[in-house]
């Protein structure tokens, strides 16, 4: 969907790098760069992992979108779910929990 503005459309773009912290680059109509990480989930529950880099860019980038696919038994796999601009840190609406670990040994 281009919404008029097939000049943005044309811009989008699949940065497909890990160290980016978010997956597409996309466009408000206004024209401002909006930074979209894709998750998916198989579970039932609203939940979905976030590495250290897609937290830390959630938190710098101004225009930080997280896009949830989920796919449960008859959910229709094409129904996305968004985030607009998370705020991890200061919300009831996120729990957080750590899930892992890295451990230095010398």
């Amino acid at each position: 969907m281009d919404n008029g503005r097939k000049d943005l459309s044309k811009k989008v773009k699949n940065v497909g790098n890990l160290s980016m912290g978010y997956d597409i680059i996309s466009f408000e109509l206004d024209g401002r760069k909006k930074y979209i990480e894709v998750k998916s989930t198989t579970t039932e529950n609203k939940t979905f992992y976030l590495t250290k880099n897609e937290y830390e860019k959630s938190k710098k980038l101004g225009n930080y979108y997280v896009y949830i696919v989920r796919y449960y038994k008859n959910l229709d796999p094409s129904r996305i779910e968004y985030l607009k601009h998370p705020n991890f840190d200061n919300s009831k609406n996120y729990i957080l929990q750590p899930t892992q670990y890295k451990v230095y040994y010398g």
